[in-house]
């Protein structure tokens, strides 16, 4: 596994999500002025993960650079794009940028585990969650006030954490624990209620997919 693209992929995570609010999403594709708040954010972010792991300082300047563009070519396009298909291809520049500047990289750090966990621990949380809301929002029916506001993307969170877990000591059947525990909790609704059923399923077999895919993207299937 590529050391440096695990660095550069925690240095994406916290910058486009963990340190960006839903108020900054949207200001960054509706003005300049928001968006050179998140590149702004984005320096800092390398600039730190830079001073702490000391890889090649054109790297640096190529994901900061790169990152720009790839959110500045947004920026132009979001009118005129859904937002589903605008979100799946500025992530996916961006991980393209990430595999490029990493390719063939000599680096080495002496936390490679850590490191790994961290951007593990940081895919299950908000870009879940995001990700999750961008794609799926339209079949979501319930009301605000049918649940605590923030409840679900933090149960979603914890779910896919504890389902990492089991993947990584290597318990697959264990996952099924998770969703018959909110099957359970949430039994009465998904009797009465056929829509939400639908909407809860997608949820869990997201987070199932979401799992698998985080532990490839980092090589613990390899």
């Amino acid at each position: 596994m590529n050391e440096l693209f695990i660095v550069l992929l925690i240095g994406h995570l916290l910058s486009d999500y963990t340190l960006q609010t839903e108020q900054l999403a949207k200001n960054k594709i509706k003005n300049l002025s928001g968006l050179s708040v998140h590149i702004f954010i984005v320096f800092i972010v390398y600039l730190l993960l830079w001073l702490f792991f000391r890889f090649n300082w054109i790297v640096l300047i190529g994901v900061v650079i790169g990152h720009g563009l790839i959110d500045l070519m947004k920026y132009w396009v979001s009118d005129y794009l859904e937002e589903r298909i605008s979100y799946g291809i500025d992530q996916i520049l961006h991980l393209l940028l990430l595999c490029v500047l990493s390719w063939n990289s000599d680096f080495i750090s002496n936390t490679f585990e850590i490191n790994r966990w961290i951007a593990l621990l940081l895919l299950m949380s908000k870009p879940a969650n995001v990700t999750f809301k961008v794609y799926f929002k339209k079949y979501a029916k319930m009301e605000e006030s049918e649940s605590i506001e923030g409840a679900g993307a933090l149960i979603g969170t914890i779910e896919r954490i504890i389902m990492l877990i089991f993947v990584i000591l290597q318990q697959y059947a264990s996952m099924g624990l998770i969703l018959t525990a909110k099957s359970i909790a949430r039994f009465d609704k998904i009797s009465k209620d056929q829509m939400f059923a639908e909407y809860y399923l997608l949820g869990s077999l997201f987070s199932v997919l979401w799992v698998l895919v985080s532990c490839l993207l980092l090589g613990y299937f390899a």
